[in-house]
């Protein structure tokens, strides 16, 4: 309901049109997916050792005794390594976050342009308007007939076209 009522706002609100179709923005919108699909692989994988990996501090366990050699308790002494090493930290996320925004990008540009065409082409060899074998682009089946060159169709009553790649099959 609150998500009708956001989409309708934005819909009849030029003003928030406009504020949602900053650049940067957009740009977030378009490596959306791929931030969704990489931020937890990157955070158990290069996160946390980066994060866990930093010396943080050291612990020394010391047993406490009385007079007779009884055991009263157990101290940890935390020791600080080093106060820096928050600033550090702080500075290892935001590289990795640099990173992260960086192959959110890569995917968008590389992966869901590969997965579009993949999609598209399935999608016509499917449905047949292309053949699943073809010597290059552009190569359309249109009621079982070939058009273009170099390919193998079966056609829509049976009968069977060969040709080889590269060479145009007279009727």
């Amino acid at each position: 309901m609150g998500g009708s009522f956001l989409i309708l706002a934005i819909l009849f609100s030029p003003h928030l049109r406009h504020l949602l179709s900053h650049r940067y923005l957009v740009f977030l919108g378009g490596i959306s997916y791929g931030l969704y699909l990489l931020h937890a692989t990157l955070i158990r994988t290069i996160l946390a050792t980066i994060i866990f990996s930093l010396p943080r501090r050291t612990e020394q366990r010391v047993v406490i005794v009385n007079e007779q050699g009884e055991q009263l308790r157990i101290d940890t002494i935390v020791t600080e390594v080093w106060r820096g090493w928050g600033f550090v930290r702080a500075l290892a996320f935001g590289g990795w976050f640099v990173g992260l925004i960086y192959l959110s990008y890569v995917w968008r540009m590389k992966v869901d342009g590969f997965s579009l065409w993949m999609a598209k082409w399935v999608e016509e060899v499917a449905s047949g308007r292309k053949a699943v074998l073809s010597a290059g682009q552009g190569h359309d089946v249109q009621d079982g007939k070939r058009e273009g060159n170099g390919t193998v169709i079966e056609g829509m009553n049976g009968d069977v076209e060969l040709g080889v790649l590269g060479k145009e099959v007279k009727d």
